[in-house]
């Protein structure tokens, strides 16, 4: 075969799929800047725009929500019996209107411990582990076959030849220098470890959206960890060519646990179709409660209310971006934000701007450098406009932040695993814990207010006094935060 034939088979077939992939545009699409962006491309440059339709243009999960729809009636169960139990009988709550965002209620009486950096957490979650009794269930966005991933290896080891099981959940993409022999010794001792694939066999490696953000440790049903701390050594500030980091997880004890633990089996259930045995019991069922209930109550030293918030394409609305907006517009006196990643879409960086206007106090705090570049000039690009409207933006000074934490006047924080960009409002599937407690506000209080002590303010100026060219890379970088 010639070029010539070659050309006349194969020009017709790519159109034909630049045909396809428009009429998914026109379908699919939810802004008509994204359609019309994704439409000239595929007209005039189809050979570029195809590949870059399949990794990035894709914005829901329809396999994960198809199968939700369909529903499995075990799961299903599961989680009206929780609410059912669980439910404040009023909604007289501060996070009551939030919870409507999602399918798990705020539940009542939990114990909520902060950890504010890598060593706090790691070594909390490690305890836990050790302390394992009957299950482990792990869900990670990255697991590096480091020293720290190789401790967690042994302890995982160490405790299914005890006899406990262990379900272990890794992102195929933020886990892929994850070695097949790392997995495979985990899997002879009995393991259950599995990626979570959105796409199945090989093309799954080609698929940049729909990852699986979320970082979930439930031991027993007992105690939840969850925030934005993966497993790794850079999150100890251990990592070769690694500066200090800077994160925040939280640890949870009470009924919210087992809201982390309906999340982890949704996501189980999809990868491994089946719903392992678990416990479901915070406490023995009084006498007043039929046996046949896999649900009991507990009161617990700490009333702190939390709400466990999922989020991800498979959603029919957009559950990230409008628990934010939702967060932002409730706010009456502050919004403390601390997200490495600053990429805000229209609608929240108007809301932030309206939050400005009513007198809020908008304190934003982003790292000095990021570990990617194209987001680290996207985040530059906003700094005028941001200071301009009122919003204080805070570059952190000592080394890179990775926290990802909201704090709204003194009536909740969130803490979890969503930046502020396109890909965790929209595409990642992600998880918050937000918690309305006096005591947890003031201690996020405390810490934001350290790290804001250990930050520098960015300002529109601080833009303006940059090089032309370093201004010109900034804007073209915000051309692609849709999709960074």
């Amino acid at each position: 075969m010639n070029q010539l034939d070659f050309l006349f088979f194969f020009l017709p077939f790519v159109y034909l799929l630049a045909a396809f992939s428009i009429m998914r545009v026109l379908l699919h699409y939810r802004t008509p800047q994204a359609a019309i962006a994704w439409l000239l491309a595929l007209v005039l440059l189809p050979f570029i725009a195809l590949p870059a339709y399949f990794l990035f243009g894709r914005n829901k999960f329809t396999g994960y929500r198809d199968a939700r729809k369909s529903g499995d009636q075990d799961l299903d169960k599961l989680i009206d019996q929780f609410t059912r139990h669980y439910a404040p009988a009023s909604n007289d709550n501060t996070l009551a209107g939030l919870s409507q965002l999602g399918r798990l209620p705020v539940t009542n009486n939990n114990r909520c411990t902060l950890l504010v950096d890598g060593k706090q957490a790691i070594s909390a979650m490690f305890q836990a582990i050790d302390a394992a009794q009957r299950y482990i269930l792990l869900e990670f966005y990255i697991i590096n076959a480091d020293a720290t991933g190789f401790k967690l290896k042994e302890m995982l080891i160490a405790k299914a030849r005890m006899g406990i099981n262990v379900y272990m959940l890794y992102d195929d993409i933020g886990s892929s220098h994850l070695s097949t022999r790392y997995i495979n010794e985990l899997r002879r001792q009995g393991i259950d470890i599995r990626p979570f694939g959105t796409i199945k066999k090989y093309l799954k490696k080609m698929q940049i959206n729909f990852r699986n953000h979320r970082k979930v440790l439930v031991i027993d049903g007992k105690v939840g960890f969850t925030g934005g701390i993966n497993i790794g050594d850079e999150y100890l500030g251990r990592a070769k060519n690694r500066e200090a980091w800077r994160d925040t997880h939280i640890q949870l004890e009470g009924p919210s646990v087992l809201a982390l633990q309906l999340v982890f089996l949704e996501d189980w259930n999809w990868v491994a179709n089946r719903i392992p045995a678990l416990n479901w019991r915070t406490a023995r069922l009084s006498e007043s409660q039929s046996s046949a209930d896999q649900f009991s109550e507990e009161q617990s030293a700490n009333n702190q209310s939390v709400l466990i918030l999922p989020a991800g394409p498979a959603d029919d609305l957009d559950t990230g971006e409008l628990f934010f907006l939702s967060a932002i517009n409730s706010a009456k006196t502050r919004i403390w934000l601390a997200t490495p990643y600053f990429v805000p879409n229209t609608s929240i960086l108007r809301a932030l701007q309206l939050a400005c206007i009513r007198g809020v106090d908008v304190k934003i705090l982003v790292p000095v450098k990021s570990d990617h570049r194209v987001i680290f000039y996207a985040i530059q690009s906003f700094l005028e406009e941001a200071d301009n409207s009122g919003i204080k933006v805070f570059g952190y000074q000592r080394g890179f932040m990775h926290q990802k934490v909201l704090l709204v006047d003194n009536a909740f924080a969130c803490i979890g695993s969503s930046n502020l960009d396109a890909r965790s409002l929209r595409l990642n599937f992600e998880i918050n814990a937000v918690i309305a407690s006096p005591v947890l506000t003031a201690s996020v209080e405390q810490m934001l207010n350290t790290d804001l002590q250990r930050a520098k303010r960015l300002t529109g100026e601080t833009y303006r006094m940059r090089p032309l060219f370093f201004r010109l890379a900034c804007r073209m970088a915000r051309l692609f935060s849709p999709v960074l």
